[in-house]
């Protein structure tokens, strides 16, 4: 059996069906270490419980990395192209629906720009605008949001990943997480773990990012601030980012956690 393990759904209703499922097979596979411990303690026989930490294919990450690296002079005319030489800028990368929580992020942005107002915000993705459009008008900063249409090319998407100062991302993040912290860049997002995709797991607060009070504008901001303007607090985090998307949430890591669960399975029918 493969699946998160769990529902983010307030009252989950299937829980006990899950489990049931869960019970009659050779061996359960989830997403996230947390999901595997909660069914040990709930009972499980350890040695049925296999992990596949969700990841992307960093392939295309690191040769875009390598691409954009190898010319800083590129780089750097690529910022002056598209309006981002003239100080800091953050990112927020999905779709644009309601459950992005875009009014949080232009209002976290807004409160940010208010003591560093150089800052910028770069939105990627596809949807409807005036989510965002709408409360940075109201607030007064629409002028310092650059919108780009939803890209899934890696070379396109690579330079503003490496030059952003870290990647804000408000609601229920997932896979997201991994494809910041392979390019090295810091993420911000809010505290309330449960809600969160199992991908958040990577997330080590205060090393590899910063986690704020969940719903709490102004803590959103500050935390924004403590890495924007702490360049070697950011550029640590940045390392770790790295080393948490290579060294833990790889592709391979990925793969050997179904391995060793077939590997079991087909031992397992063997006896």
């Amino acid at each position: 059996m493969f699946g998160h393990g769990y529902s983010r759904s307030r009252g989950d209703r299937f829980a006990g069906v899950r489990r049931a499922i869960a019970r009659l097979s050779t061996c359960v596979l989830v997403y996230s270490k947390s999901a595997g411990d909660e069914l040990i303690r709930s009972g499980f026989d350890p040695a049925r419980i296999f992990v596949a930490l969700n990841s992307i294919d960093q392939g295309a990450v690191k040769r875009a990395t390598a691409c954009w690296q190898e010319a800083p002079e590129k780089l750097e005319g690529w910022k002056v192209a598209n309006g981002l030489a003239d100080g800091p800028f953050i990112l927020f990368v999905s779709r644009l629906t309601p459950k992005a929580r875009l009014d949080l992020l232009v209002e976290g942005f807004a409160a940010a720009v208010r003591k560093r107002p150089d800052l910028k915000l770069v939105v990627i993705g596809s949807g409807d605008e005036s989510q965002v459009k709408d409360p940075a008008v109201r607030l007064g900063v629409w002028d310092r949001i650059k919108m780009v249409p939803a890209t899934y090319d890696e070379q396109a998407l690579a330079p503003y990943f490496l030059t952003a100062k870290l990647l804000l991302y408000p609601a229920a993040i997932g896979l997201t997480i991994i494809h910041a912290f392979s390019y090295g860049l810091p993420v911000v997002t809010n505290d309330d773990i449960p809600n969160h995709n199992p991908e958040i797991e990577a997330m080590n607060n205060g090393v590899n990012g910063m986690l704020y009070k969940s719903g709490n504008v102004q803590s959103m901001a500050d935390m924004v601030l403590l890495v924007v303007n702490n360049e070697s607090l950011r550029t640590s985090m940045s390392l770790a980012a790295r080393t948490t998307a290579f060294e833990q949430f790889s592709l391979e890591v990925c793969i050997r956690g179904y391995i060793t669960a077939i590997e079991h399975c087909l031992a397992t029918r063997r006896v």
